[in-house]
């Protein structure tokens, strides 16, 4: 499997069949993520320009974001998710997190945690 195809697996609901299993098939992927973030980024932008020359921007912008979430899973908006079998995902800044398990299956969870020194690396709902 090439690093491209890990990116994708790992960063779409698109997976082609692979995904990342062990640590070196996420070391190989992470090169890649900024490519296939522009390659989503570029599906994204391509709908909302030809949305909007079909139909009204009021709806080409729905249709954009929704194309965004059909890619990615909702990468980045909040909101409940089922994952599927190897489904992955990768949050950034400012998300909290309260989840429940639905299936008897086993998860398999990498957390990485980056902060600085003095600074809270944690945030709560209050």
């Amino acid at each position: 499997m090439t690093g491209l195809a890990l990116a994708w697996a790992f960063l779409t609901r698109i997976a082609g069949g692979v995904h990342p299993e062990t640590d070196e098939d996420l070391g190989r992927a992470v090169p890649w993520f900024p490519w296939v973030g522009a390659i989503i980024g570029m599906a994204v932008w391509a709908v909302y320009g030809l949305a909007t020359l079909l139909v009204p921007e009021a709806l080409g912008a729905p249709l954009a974001i929704l194309t965004g979430m059909a890619l990615t899973g909702g990468l980045h908006e909040d909101g409940n998710r089922t994952y599927r079998t190897g489904d992955s995902i990768m949050e950034a800044l400012n998300v909290s997190h309260n989840g429940s398990t639905e299936g008897d299956g086993q998860v398999r969870i990498l957390v990485v945690n980056m902060g600085a020194a003095g600074v809270a690396n944690t945030i709560s709902d209050e």
